[in-house]
């Protein structure tokens, strides 16, 4: 009778253990799913790197690429204006050389 009776908490002590046994293969299941996804992440790290660094490397060239647009731009615009102003110049100093002086009217 002892032995009928550990028996049947034996297999009561199984019955309970069985739904914490199937939940626990699930969570391995989940956690092994996991793991693959994560080394599957890890083996795409370098193409992922190059290509973060690749788009990175164009950026700055498209940027250095608008500046030096600009700024090319800019000093033909400076250039232009500098050509000006001396041309204005000039043209005051052979203005003023041409009016008669004070020592001109005399003469």
């Amino acid at each position: 009778r002892d032995t009928q009776q550990r028996e049947s908490e034996i297999v009561s002590l199984e019955q309970a253990i069985e739904p914490r046994k199937s939940e626990a293969l699930k969570r391995e299941s989940t956690i092994n799913r996991f793991i693959d996804t994560l080394k599957q992440l890890a083996g795409r790290v370098p193409q992922l790197t190059q290509r973060v660094t690749r788009k990175l490397k164009q950026t700055k060239d498209k940027i250095l690429d608008d500046f030096e647009r600009r700024f090319s731009k800019d000093m033909k615009n400076y250039e232009k204006e500098q050509q000006k102003s001396l041309e204005k110049q000039a043209n005051r100093d052979v203005q003023s050389e041409k009016k008669p002086t004070k020592d001109h009217d005399r003469g």
